[in-house]
């Protein structure tokens, strides 16, 4: 059922960005704030961030007692935190100052967001290098800099 986004300032959403089951939504304030599924940290939102926000809510029971019970808490957070259903805020910093995004653009489990300042940040799936960040982490659970692009100022990206 549609339900009306609600932001502790008054915004207007000015662009979003559809993914493969996720969504990024990029404000008048350059605040980013994503939803969906979050399978290959394609929101860019931090575990302890939504395991915090899922606090009191009912979660699976893990009925396998072959397993300890750490086990049972990790399956149990890891589910928790797969799909987001309400849009969360986004935090985009570099060198401890928070970004305003200029744009964003969603790939099919990747974001990139342009800053204000030209920067380019991306998070989500990469095991084909498609964040721009070489191929060293499959998956990147964070918004990080292109270092590749730190000397130039970019104003658009486009995901596939």
């Amino acid at each position: 059922m549609p339900a009306q986004f609600r932001s502790s300032t008054p915004c207007e959403i000015v662009q979003l960005s559809c993914g493969f089951n996720s969504t990024v939504f990029l404000l008048n304030n350059g605040e980013v704030w994503a939803c969906g599924s979050n399978k290959y940290e394609q929101l860019g939102l931090n575990r302890k961030q939504l395991l915090q926000g899922k606090k009191g809510e009912k979660k699976n029971e893990i009925s396998d007692d072959l397993l300890p019970p750490g086990v049972k808490q990790r399956i149990a957070d890891l589910e928790a935190t797969q799909d987001v259903e309400k849009p969360t805020k986004v935090t985009i910093v570099h060198e401890a100052v928070s970004q305003k995004v200029a744009q964003v653009s969603a790939g099919y489990f990747h974001v990139h967001v342009c800053t204000s300042e030209g920067m380019v940040f991306g998070w989500g799936r990469n095991d084909r290098g498609q964040l721009g960040i070489g191929k060293k982490v499959a998956i990147v659970n964070q918004p990080t800099r292109l270092k590749s692009l730190a000397d130039k100022k970019v104003l658009m990206t486009a995901n596939g």
